[in-house]
């Protein structure tokens, strides 16, 4: 059998018994090659007091620590530099790895005028979307609205979406004016 298929099995073996996930293994086998490192200096009297002087052992120890360090770093770049999102989320996944995704920027809508607003300009306001925007835009092609609230006799339009709009309503630069007043 080949180192290869060794890891794999031991990395299988550990996943079944234990639970264990990839980076817990490869913590796991860090410690122990940091244990073993340190009892082989131990035993073999490497380090002196009067001076460092470097051993064999060592230095194999060191090498092999740094070597799985390196490899699994490769491996992670690998995963991470792949075109693909549909490749590179699974393949973060069985590694353990949970992408995170930006919050979406929300863009607070500005005060508009509703007799000359655009279709872009109404579509910033919430829950107006492409279509309501249209059906606002073919509206005041009928007549203007004198007033704020004549927003809502555009179909889809009631007082829920209403009251989430309205801090943006104004008609013409005049202050908001309500048939309330």
């Amino acid at each position: 059998m080949t180192g290869k298929k060794v890891g794999e099995q031991l990395r299988m073996l550990l996943q079944s018994a234990f639970g264990m996930t990839r980076q817990e293994i490869v913590i796991l086998i860090i410690l122990i090659s940091g244990g073993l490192t340190g009892m082989i200096i131990r035993r073999t009297g490497v380090i002196s007091m009067q001076g460092i002087r470097a051993h064999d052992g060592m230095t194999r120890a060191h090498f092999i620590i740094d070597s799985i360090i390196k490899a699994e770093d490769k491996r992670l770049e690998q995963m991470l530099s792949v075109d693909s999102t549909k490749d590179t989320i699974p393949s973060l996944l069985d590694a353990g790895i949970r992408p995170t995704y930006p919050p979406k920027k929300i863009k607070q809508p500005s005060i508009i005028n509703i007799n000359t607003a655009s279709a872009q300009e109404f579509m910033q306001l919430p829950g107006i979307g492409p279509s309501t925007a249209e059906k606002i835009l073919a509206y005041r092609k009928q007549q203007s609205f004198s007033t704020i609230e004549d927003i809502m006799n555009v179909k889809g339009i009631g007082d829920k979406k209403f009251a989430k709009m309205k801090p943006y309503l104004q008609i013409g630069d005049k202050p908001i004016k309500t048939k309330k007043q």
